[in-house]
């Protein structure tokens, strides 16, 4: 069968490649077919407990083949997945839960516990596995260890390419959780935009390599099974230790890697990757940040039989650009984002919204199939983005900039406005700076990239008058609030800062300090 929306690829997976690994989890490898029972009976499960059409279920568990399996038990259901970090702090979970109004959850009880999920939200349904006995909560928790007493023949919904399917959520910096609605279409559009640009085919074996809230995720989690290609779960330790994981990602015969710039070049720094046999891994697509050409040539000379891969495109796009080098960069070189990925047309304009002739800077639009539907309770927001097109999907305001050479190839030159991208992770500055001002002894914040060590953030600020603070005290109390990505790397204290014209804050003087600055403190 042709898959016409997201909740079809497992069995299409299935009919594919029936025999053989679909989803390798951490102790033992399933077939398409069982993924596919999996799937099917946990769908029925939440169908039977009052999960409908349109509904948010959000995904709370350590990534392995459980994971995986609740993504498109959901989808299968005709409900909205709401993926989750389970390694967030607490307060980061519930708002999430809240503005996506979630009526259902699919978890792992430590997780669950962890998180204080269930504490003043609405959800009504969970799914868990694990020791359920230590929750305190009022709400109703099903186990869901195993499976194979549930029924498979409860009838699923009907769905088309329309529906919405996904919801993922920016960072969280701002303190205001930012949802992004895809629909199936959209979903499955970005699938055979991967699987015809990377020539994937069932014998393919995916390495795992991000969280299912990131949004790089959707590459395995729809990608694979519409290939037929074999998941092979990671650990979140295998991540953390890139030993580890290039243990695992070699005994298991990956053949392709997508992870952030961040975690490619600490598999270069500490993955041993001379002790390992990588005769099958074929190609390595990195996205998230500029890769720095020392190391990514330094990656590119240690695995030289594989192909590398540019890729470009903010959640709202799910991608929009593909860039296959031809070789490691020459110092100074500048890798391009590339042309359009899929059938994404990109059009770039200056602060009046004119296109610009080839080689100048200006915004990136991107029109394409693969384009989110809109930002979940966010009318406005969606509106600011989008400009209609009579002749294709509408476009989308990337708030890029870039720049296209005489062949249609995009060139990334940084953001326009203050939201920065580390270690693949979208952060608002302005969030980071409002929730580190809520600190007792801090009056003002700015916080920026940091020069002294690359996917960082240094912050400066001016203190309260007698107040004392060091570096690690901040890191301690920002892992409260903030992502751990968001929390300042290192401390920069002044008397006053700077202002515009205006009386703002002259943040991009001081921002343009913390990138030039050497650490006060380590």
């Amino acid at each position: 069968m042709t898959p016409s929306t997201l909740a079809d690829l497992v069995s299409h997976a299935a009919s594919v490649r029936p025999d053989g690994d679909g989803v390798v989890g951490l102790e033992r490898a399933f077939s398409w077919l069982e993924v596919e029972d999996h799937t099917r009976r946990l769908a029925g499960l939440l169908i039977r407990n009052g999960i409908g059409k349109g509904d948010r279920v959000a995904v709370l568990r350590p990534k392995g083949h459980e994971s995986f399996e609740a993504v498109h038990a959901i989808l299968r259901a005709g409900a909205i997945v709401v993926p989750l970090d389970p390694m967030a702090p607490a307060d980061a979970t519930a708002p999430v839960l809240v503005d996506s109004g979630a009526k259902g959850l699919i978890g792992h009880a430590a997780s669950i516990k962890r998180s204080r999920a269930l504490d003043a939200t609405d959800v009504e349904i969970v799914l868990a596995t694990g020791d359920i006995s230590n929750i305190d909560t009022t709400t109703t928790i099903i186990p869901i260890d195993d499976l194979s007493s549930v029924p498979d023949d409860v009838p699923l919904p009907d769905l088309e390419p329309s529906d919405p399917s996904y919801l993922i959520y920016t960072s969280g910096s701002t303190g205001v959780p930012k949802g992004i609605l895809h629909t199936h279409g959209s979903g499955l559009a970005y699938a055979r935009g991967c699987v015809a640009a990377h020539r994937m085919t069932p014998q393919d074996r995916l390495a795992s390599m991000t969280g299912l809230h990131f949004d790089m995720s959707t590459f395995e989690l729809y990608a694979a099974p519409l290939a037929g290609a074999a998941v092979v779960q990671m650990s979140e330790p295998h991540l953390r230790f890139p030993a580890s994981f290039t243990e695992r990602a070699s005994e298991q015969r990956t053949t392709i890697w997508y992870g952030v710039t961040f975690l490619l070049q600490q598999i270069l720094e500490r993955g041993v990757l001379d002790e390992r046999n990588w005769d099958d891994l074929r190609l390595i697509m990195f996205a998230g940040e500029v890769f720095p050409d020392a190391a990514l040539r330094a990656l590119m000379t240690a695995l030289p039989d594989v192909r590398f891969a540019n890729i470009y495109g903010p959640a709202e796009v799910n991608a929009s650009n593909t860039w296959d080098l031809s070789g490691p960069p020459a110092d100074g070189d500048a890798v391009p984002i590339g042309p359009g990925f899929a059938d994404a047309e990109l059009l770039v304009v200056d602060d009046d919204e004119r296109p610009v002739p080839n080689g100048t800077k200006g915004i990136l639009w991107v029109s394409a199939s693969t384009r989110m539907r809109e930002y979940w309770n966010r009318p406005e927001l969606t509106e600011a983005t989008r400009r209609p097109r009579a002749d294709g999907p509408d476009w989308y305001i990337t708030g890029d900039v870039v720049h296209l050479d005489d062949d249609g190839v995009a060139w990334f030159h940084g953001r326009s406005d203050h939201q920065v991208k580390l270690r693949g992770i979208r952060v608002e500055l302005e969030g980071v700076e409002s929730a580190l001002s809520n600190h007792p002894a801090i009056l003002h914040a700015v916080a920026g990239p940091w020069g002294g060590e690359p996917g960082t953030l240094g912050a400066t600020v001016v203190l309260t008058p007698g107040a004392d603070l060091d570096l690690r005290t901040l890191q301690r109390w920002s892992a409260q609030v903030l992502p751990a990505v968001a929390i300042p790397a290192a401390l920069f204290t002044t008397n006053s800062l700077p202002q515009t014209p205006s009386g703002k804050i002259d943040r991009k003087s001081v921002r343009a300090e913390i990138a030039t600055s050497a650490p006060k403190e380590k």
